[in-house]
This record gives structure tokens, C-alpha cells and sequence, in this order.
């Protein structure tokens, strides 16, 4: 490659750079004009691609936008975030798995999991790791929001939305996959906290009601053509969703291998 060449890709790259920067600025603006208005999700879903037009971003971006602590609160989501992420999966601003991403990502879980001696080796490894590389925050008590937009994201799927094609089928697969693994992390720690506070106590009925919530997710997702598709090729063998959807039944056989008393299903 020539040294013109290199040169002009590194300056694309900058720019490409500097123009995703601008936007997750305008769509952050945006989120926080939002929330602190309380705009009705009717308004935000007609402003939404107004922005859109002019601030492209991945839905990905979004995505991890809309679901990220933010530094003056990281307590709880702010109920609207679940109506708002509603409005931008029928605009195709987001997915399904994207959404499940970010949520994954900020989860209070993870810090739950990681408390967990005697959970997996491996998930904890990967959990330190990530941590001590990005140092990302955690929501402190995402349970609520989180059964909230398992439900919402359940509803969608059995409108026929969300999984409208082998290729996303696989993508949502995979990361309900993680998901499976890090209820049972964190449902051990819990377990393993006998004499746990209110507080605790509190946070485990939460947990489960959560966890109930993504159940009817994952038999919903279970159930979509594109997915039996997808779970039907033998590359998704080695997914754990791939036991959870077998014949119709929850199984998890690789959690119960692992360590039995994380089994949760």
C-alpha cells in the first residue's frame, strides 16, 4: 500500500471517528432533554428520526446509549427507558439483540456474579478482566427494568417483531446464551448469601422476577422459525440457548455440569 493510500484511509478513519463522536453528543442531548421533560413516548417517536436523519448511529451505539449508567445516577434505569427503547425497536433504531447487549453489559447481575466465589471460574475471569480493562459501571438495582424490557421485548417477538431472520435469530441466540449463564452466577451468589440483609433479600425476589421475565423471552424467541433455523445448524450446538430451547423444554445440561447448584431452571 502506498504511502497516499495509508495516509487517506487513516484520515477516513478520523473522520468517521469524529463523526460518530458528534452524533452519540446530539443523541445524548437528546436522551437527557428527554428524560428531563419527561417527553411522552409518542413525542419521542416522532422526534427520534427526525434526529436519526441527521445523526446516524448503530443500533448497537444506540442501544448502549439508552442503557448506560450515567456518572450522577446509577441506582436504577429511569422508567422512561423502557417506554423510549419501545418506540426505537419499531423504528429499527434498535434490535432485539442489541438491546439485550447493553442491558447484559450494565446488568446489576454482573456485579452480583462476581461476588460469587464458587460460581464459573471462567465467567468470573471474564468479568474481572472486562472490568479492570473499561471499568464499566453497573446499574446497582436493574432488576425491575430489566423484567420490564424482557417483557416488552417477549411481546414483540410474538407480534412477529424483532426475529425477522436466521441471521439475527442466531445473533439474539448467542447473547441469551450469556444471559443463561449469568442468572445462574448470580442466582448462586445469592444462594450463598444465608444471612443476607433486607436489602439482599429484596434484591433476589427482584432478581427472580426478572429471570421469570426472560424466561417468557426465551421461550417466545424459542418458538420463532427463524430461530429453529438457526438452532437447527450445527455451529449452534455449542449454545447454551441451543439446550434451552431443545424440544420445546427448558434444559440447561452444560450449567448443570458446571455446578449443579447454580442449575435455576
Amino acid at each position: 500500500m502506498s504511502g497516499g493510500a495509508a495516509t487517506s484511509r487513516q484520515m477516513e478513519r478520523q473522520a468517521n471517528a469524529a463523526g460518530l463522536s458528534a452524533a452519540l453528543d446530539q443523541w445524548s442531548k437528546f436522551l437527557s432533554h428527554a428524560l428531563a421533560t419527561r417527553l411522552s413516548p409518542d413525542d419521542f417517536a416522532s422526534f427520534a428520526p427526525l434526529l436519526y436523519s441527521k445523526h446516524r448511529l448503530p443500533q448497537v451505539a444506540v442501544a448502549d446509549l439508552f442503557l448506560r449508567p450515567v456518572p450522577d445516577s446509577q441506582s436504577s434505569l429511569d422508567p422512561r427507558i423502557p417506554q423510549y427503547l419501545q418506540s426505537l425497536l419499531k423504528l429499527d433504531l434498535v434490535d432485539i439483540s442489541s438491546v439485550l447487549r447493553a442491558l447484559y453489559k450494565y446488568s446489576s447481575s454482573q456485579a452480583q456474579s462476581q461476588s460469587n466465589p464458587a460460581g464459573s471460574t471462567t465467567a468470573a475471569n471474564g468479568h474481572a478482566q472486562e472490568s479492570q480493562k473499561k471499568k464499566t459501571p453497573r446499574w446497582t438495582h436493574s432488576y425491575p427494568a430489566e423484567e420490564t424490557i424482557f417483557y416488552r421485548l417477549a411481546k414483540t417477538v410474538a407480534q412477529g417483531g424483532g426475529v425477522k431472520s436466521t441471521v439475527q435469530a442466531a445473533q439474539v441466540l448467542i447473547v441469551l446464551s450469556k444471559w443463561i449463564t449469568l442468572f445462574a452466577d448470580a442466582a448462586t451468589a445469592f444462594s450463598g448469601d444465608a444471612f443476607g440483609t433486607m436489602q439482599s433479600m429484596r434484591a433476589k425476589e427482584d432478581m427472580e422476577s426478572a429471570r421469570s421475565a426472560f424466561i417468557v423471552l426465551l421461550l417466545g424467541v424459542c418458538e420463532n422459525h427463524h430461530a429453529l433455523a438457526a438452532l437447527s445448524k450445527p455451529s449452534a450446538k455449542g449454545v447454551y440457548a441451543h439446550y434451552a430451547c431443545q424440544d420445546g423444554t427448558i434444559y440447561a445440561d452444560s450449567i448443570y455440569t458446571r455446578n449443579p447448584q447454580a442449575a435455576i431452571w
